[in-house]
Order: C-alpha cells, then sequence, then structure tokens
C-alpha cells in the first residue's frame, strides 16, 4: 500500500510556481526546490517528477489560477470599457507594487524555458487567450455605444495586447507608479479618441 505524503501537493505546487516566478527556471535548481518547498529530494521527485515536470505543472498551475481569473472579467457580456478599464487599473495596481516580479509568462519567454514544445505552446495558446478576451471586451463596448461602430476589435485587442506586454516589462521591479499613471491616462485618452473613430486595422497605403 502506497505512503501518504505528509503534505499538501497543492501547497507545494503553489510554492513552487512562486519560486519559478520570481527566479525563472534556469536559475532555480533542484536545492532551492528543496529549500523553498521544505521537502526531501525523493518527496520531490516523487511527487512532481524532475525539474522540467515540476516546471510544466507550475506553468499550468499559474495558467488556471492566476491568468484565467485575472482574465476573466473581460469575458462577460457586460461591462464592456469599464471592465477593460477594470483590468488595466488591477494590472497598473500590481506592477507598482514593490519588487513586482512581472508576469510568469513573459519572464519564462525570456528565458530557456521556452525550449520546451509544451511549454511554448502553453504561453503561445494564453496570448490567444488573452487577445480573444480583450477582443470581446472590445465588442461588447462597441455594441453598447462605447466604442465606434465598425471599430475593428481584434486589431484594437493586439494594439492592447502588445501595449501592455511591453508596460509588463517595463514595470517589473515595480518603482514605476508615475510611470504607469502616464500610461494610463494615454491609453484612456486615446480609447477615447475611437469612441467616435473607429479603428480598423487597415494599412495605409
Amino acid at each position: 500500500m502506497a505512503r501518504k505524503t505528509a503534505f499538501d501537493p497543492a501547497e507545494k505546487l503553489e510554492q513552487a510556481m512562486t519560486l519559478f516566478w520570481q527566479k525563472g527556471y534556469e536559475a532555480t535548481s533542484i536545492q532551492d526546490l528543496v529549500d523553498a518547498l521544505g521537502i526531501n529530494r525523493f518527496s520531490l521527485y516523487n511527487s512532481f517528477g524532475d525539474k522540467q515536470a515540476l516546471f510544466q505543472l507550475a506553468l499550468d498551475h499559474y495558467l488556471e489560477q492566476v491568468s484565467r481569473k485575472r482574465m476573466a472579467p473581460l469575458l462577460c457580456d457586460k461591462g464592456g470599457l469599464a471592465a477593460l478599464y477594470g483590468w488595466l487599473d488591477a494590472l497598473a495596481l500590481r506592477l507598482s507594487q514593490p519588487d513586482n516580479p512581472g508576469c510568469f509568462l513573459q519572464n519564462t519567454q525570456l528565458g530557456g524555458a521556452m525550449d520546451q514544445p509544451r511549454v511554448r505552446e502553453r504561453i503561445l495558446d494564453m496570448h490567444r487567450e488573452l487577445q480573444q478576451a480583450l477582443a470581446h471586451a472590445c465588442q461588447v463596448a462597441m455594441q453598447e455605444g462605447d466604442l465606434a461602430p465598425k471599430t475593428d476589435v481584434e486589431a484594437l485587442a493586439r494594439f492592447l495586447f502588445v501595449h501592455v506586454q511591453g508596460w509588463v516589462l517595463l514595470g517589473k521591479g515595480g518603482g514605476h507608479d508615475d510611470t504607469l499613471r502616464a500610461d494610463m491616462t494615454t491609453l484612456r485618452q486615446q480609447l477615447a479618441l475611437w469612441q467616435r473613430h473607429p479603428i480598423t486595422g487597415e494599412r495605409e497605403r
């Protein structure tokens, strides 16, 4: 009969996710994981596999418990521009925190874990999910009259996604409150323009 573990695997997975988020895949050693999780190497390998397997589990945990929960307001059938502003405000608040670690996914993209096909696939899928969620919020906003008719919501979602990615990268580490507030003001002004003039996504000729 298999012996039960003396710890909560879900709790240890959360701790592993936090460590990978802060240090990155390459900089996190097995000993770092042993120390952070408070379990021995045998228990770690027996419960989660090797470092690569544990990282993939931690990534999936992040996607379910962090990424998708944060984007949920964008997927409401009502809210539109208000939901979008709320999402952006929440992001700005996180980025303004001291020692903000940035985005788990973005940190992973800048590290060696992207060599793992499963990791790369998960991240690209989540990027598509976020853009679809942004497009949904923009579509609702257009239907509610908060964006100009015939706005290309896919192009607008892509613009917002790229803008936010740069925002997250520059905001890593915290201490950028003034810049974040200025960026938010600029973005709101730009969205206000699109309330009257649609973004078409067409290239100028």
